[in-house]
């Protein structure tokens, strides 16, 4: 429900602060408020630098092409889209663990890709509620970049705790965006921020510490005592959260065609992740 209020709040920092200056303002209120708790984890967080780092790398490159794709795109469109994280998850640690999909995985991804797709391609012919096609596609690049980053959080998180998965990819994401901000908005966003509206405080405090330091450790203490794609699931309770604030508060308008493709992306995760569970449960019941 946390995760469902990121548009609104994107799409209001966004008439007054350039993107790459709102993520690295978003991961600097991280920093401060997660450092200070994980001072005596440094040692342990070292020995896994390397992994963390990369896991870092995800972890920015999903809230970058968010944060530029979301201005170009509306909220319930990102929403549905971001629904198809637990198919790509999915098919990840398929991959990953070099195990068979399947006939109800493979069904389940097929769909789950036409619903994300005709969305995107929706856009191409009309900009109502859809959004536009490059605003579509960076956020398709994202979830794929959310997708990696929560399949390599669970096969981190064996040995490192959801504090520390959350701090160390915090501090490699931190500097990246420092480069961003750097390179594509200078300071000239920094300027800025102490003539911020009311709105947009609310919002980046909201991003920084509900966001970012509630959202992600529960996020990952989550895939540590159930799965990635567990996780990726719980996406769909934030749905209904940014379908409601687009439409409340954004002018946002939901559409037949934008019903049929969330429709065909929650079929598809049912048959890619529930199913199999209903059928092995099934063949279990009749051997009993």
């Amino acid at each position: 429900m946390i995760g469902g209020g990121a548009p609104l709040a994107s799409k209001i920092l966004l008439r007054e602060l350039p993107p790459m200056t709102i993520l690295f303002l978003r991961l600097t209120i991280m920093l401060v408020i997660l450092m200070p708790l994980s001072l005596t984890r440094f040692r342990h967080l070292w020995t896994h630098r390397k992994q963390l780092v990369l896991l870092g790398l995800f972890w920015v490159g999903n809230l970058s092409l968010f944060i530029i794709g979301i201005k170009f795109t509306t909220a319930i469109a990102s929403s549905i889209i971001y629904l198809g994280v637990p198919i790509l998850v999915l098919f990840e640690e398929r991959m990953m663990n070099k195990s068979k999909l399947l006939l109800w995985q493979v069904i389940g991804i097929g769909l789950g890709c036409t619903g994300a797709l005709f969305v995107v391609l929706e856009s191409l012919g009309t900009q109502s509620g859809f959004g536009t096609f490059h605003g579509n596609i960076l956020l398709l690049l994202a979830i794929v970049s959310y997708s990696f980053y929560l399949t390599y959080s669970k096969r981190l998180s064996v040995h490192v705790s959801p504090l520390g998965l959350t701090v160390g990819a915090l501090v490699s994401g931190w500097a990246v965006s420092l480069v961003l901000m750097v390179f594509f908005d200078g300071v000239t966003g920094l300027v800025h921020v102490p003539n911020l509206s009311i709105a947009s405080w609310v919002s980046l405090l909201y991003v920084g510490i509900f966001l970012g330091v509630a959202m992600y450790f529960l996020n990952q203490w989550g895939i540590r005592h159930t799965s990635a794609v567990v996780a990726g699931a719980m996406l769909y309770v934030g749905t209904f959260t940014a379908w409601a604030s687009g439409v409340l508060f954004l002018s946002e308008k939901i559409t037949f065609l934008m019903i049929a493709g969330g429709a065909l992306l929650v079929v598809g995760v049912f048959l890619t992740s529930m199913m199999p569970l209903l059928t092995l449960r099934k063949h279990s019941m009749k051997r009993g």
